[in-house]
């Protein structure tokens, strides 16, 4: 009996230290290794989706997304072209083309993460391109760059090294 008093007792202790630290702001979940895993996975889980892209397909559609969005809005002219492409190149019926460019408008945004790190963007799906899907890319991006007729320096710097990835991609 003493012995499950006792036990029973350091059990009580135990609580009421812990119930005193946190009710002096001081946080223990730190020391759950369960929960530190979790929270680590999440990390990795909630960055922005656009550098889990892996698909050839899924990264061509956003890079031609993001040029036809350099300038601002996509000019109407350049949605009805890049919905062609989708369902000329890609293989997709409207539905399926309209449903991949919603898709990569809404991972676009603005447009600021995908011009800042274009490197790290393209890295899961650059070793999934074959050189022919690379080269198909180069070219419909450049269809789509040539589009919109007034000169943007933004447009022209990003068409520069999306051609510089793929071709070093293309190489290896």
């Amino acid at each position: 009996m003493q012995i499950v008093v006792s036990i029973l007792g350091g059990i009580l202790i135990v609580y009421l230290f812990f119930n005193g630290l946190a009710e002096l702001g001081i946080s223990t979940s730190g020391m759950n290794p369960i929960l530190r895993y979790r929270r680590r996975k999440w990390k990795e889980l909630s960055r922005n989706p656009i550098y889990n892209i892996e698909s050839p397909l899924e990264m061509t559609a956003l890079l031609l997304v993001a040029i036809a969005k350099t300038g601002g809005d996509i000019h109407p002219g350049a949605k009805l072209r890049i919905l062609t492409l989708f369902q000329d190149v890609f293989h997709l019926d409207k539905k399926d083309a309209a449903a991949l460019l919603i898709a990569s408008t809404y991972l676009l945004q603005d447009g600021v993460e995908l011009h800042g790190n274009l490197k790290q963007v393209m890295q899961k799906s650059l070793q999934h391109f074959t050189p022919e899907q690379a080269a198909s890319a180069n070219s419909m991006i450049e269809r789509i760059a040539g589009l919109d007729t007034t000169w943007n320096p933004a447009k022209e710097q990003l068409l520069e090294k999306i051609k510089n990835i793929l071709s070093r991609s293309k190489q290896e």
